[in-house]
């Protein structure tokens, strides 16, 4: 199994978020590690591949953590996940793109 390069980004991007709510952590954590599984990737690889700490990586997982920014757009990047769907979630996002009509 090769181990892609760290994910980068600008140096503006680590900007804290506002704190999520239990539910948006819960949402995160489930998108992050069925995208983790999914590519047979241990938490460790993850940990390598995005750049962020293992327990960083596992403090996500476990909805123990309020992810900066920064650290969200690297696991979307990385795990190739709809950074809307994970934040806001799937009903919510039908919604925003039913009102838009997309």
């Amino acid at each position: 199994m090769d181990t892609p390069e760290p994910a980068t980004l600008p140096d503006d991007a680590g900007a804290a978020l506002d704190e999520l709510s239990s539910d948006e952590r819960r949402r995160l954590a489930t998108a992050v590690e069925q995208a983790r599984t999914a590519k047979n990737w241990s938490v460790r690889h993850l940990a390598v591949a995005s750049g962020l700490a293992l327990g960083t990586i596992s403090r996500i997982e476990n909805a123990a953590a309020n992810p900066r920014f920064d650290a969200i757009i690297r696991l979307a990047l990385i795990l190739e996940l709809d950074l809307n769907r994970i934040v806001f979630g799937q009903k919510a996002v039908r919604q925003l793109r039913l009102a838009a009509g997309t």
